[in-house]
């Protein structure tokens, strides 16, 4: 794992003017806390979530769609971390991006979810920029 705050910079194929293109893309410098021994998630893939019938709806901002989709594929990892002892003082950051549809209501849902099950609170502040 890079430790540096630098920015890593790649260096691309010349661009159409000749110039070599360069891409600085920022690297998390501790992705987790050292306290955390593995990180929870729900997939390897999202292709079960995508395969959701309601994914479409919830991903374009219908709530209810997102209710939906969170409450049948949650509940697993939700009863992982309570049987983990995961701690209740979490703040939830759902960060969501602006889609062209709608507002994807699924990061919020999930983390009320997780909010309802484990305490906590949630950090609405956060929004993703593409």
């Amino acid at each position: 794992m890079r430790k540096s705050n630098r920015p890593l910079i790649r260096r691309r194929p010349l661009g159409r003017l000749g110039k070599l293109a360069l891409q600085v893309q920022r690297v998390r410098q501790r992705p987790f806390p050292n306290s955390v021994e593995s990180p929870h998630f729900l997939y390897r893939s999202d292709a079960a979530l995508k395969a959701h019938p309601s994914y479409s709806a919830a991903k374009a901002g219908n709530g209810d769609a997102a209710i939906q989709l969170v409450g049948d594929l949650a509940s697993p990892l939700i009863a992982s971390l309570l049987d983990a002892d995961f701690p209740r003082s979490c703040i939830y950051v759902a960060p969501h991006a602006k889609e062209a549809e709608g507002d994807n209501a699924i990061p919020h849902i999930f983390a009320v979810f997780l909010l309802r099950a484990l305490g906590g609170v949630i950090d609405e502040s956060i929004v993703q920029v593409n």
